[in-house]
């Protein structure tokens, strides 16, 4: 995989963060058929518990 990924933590307690992060993804259309890779940029955010 060929892609650069940023992202951040928010640590509300020390229980408890949330992070956010955003890939973009530098494979090409073709090149992502051929291997069956998605070629789409990603964002993800998230909430941890921790007991």
């Amino acid at each position: 995989m060929n892609y650069i990924e940023v992202g951040t933590w928010y640590y509300f307690n020390k229980n408890m963060n949330v992070y956010t992060a955003y890939k973009f993804n530098m494979l090409d259309k073709d090149d992502a058929a051929i291997t069956g890779a998605a070629a789409d940029d990603q964002f993800a955010v998230g909430i941890v518990y921790q007991f």
